[in-house]
């Protein structure tokens, strides 16, 4: 789709994303059922441990744009930052596992395991086919 902008004709492209969160909710695991607590690092006894583990972070030096996001207290009160260097915090397996692409490190504490799930499944297709119904 093309939208005329401006006096001078410039013309944007606008790309509607449709359904992205109910995409998400379908689509990838969450944890489900109970939680298990361990400490030290449960990858050491499972390599595909998923959960939400309590780690010593540290950052590739240069990384232009970080993706790791904590919260830190300021004199304005908590901001978000996407730090480089070392810090401890909680962070879920899904999102160690793609910043290790990008040259982070993880010592894992301790945390809590779970089973992986899709329990959002029925609850999305019913609410699309749901839509599909309307004009």
């Amino acid at each position: 789709m093309f939208i005329p902008f401006n006096e001078e004709d410039t013309i944007l492209y606008v790309y509607d994303v449709n359904s992205l969160y109910p995409f998400v909710m379908k689509e990838f695991e969450y944890t489900v059922g109970s939680p298990t607590y361990f400490e030290g690092n449960i990858r050491n006894i499972d390599k595909d441990a998923f959960g939400i583990f309590f780690c010593e972070i540290e950052s590739p030096k240069f990384l232009e744009h970080p993706i790791i996001q904590t919260h830190v207290k300021t004199k304005n009160g908590i901001r978000t930052i996407s730090p480089l260097g070392n810090w401890f915090d909680w962070i879920c397996s899904p999102e160690i596992n793609n910043a290790i692409k990008l040259g982070y490190k993880f010592k894992i504490i301790k945390g809590y395991t779970f089973e992986k799930g899709r329990p959002f499944i029925n609850f999305i297709e019913n609410l699309y086919n749901l839509r599909l119904k309307l004009s």
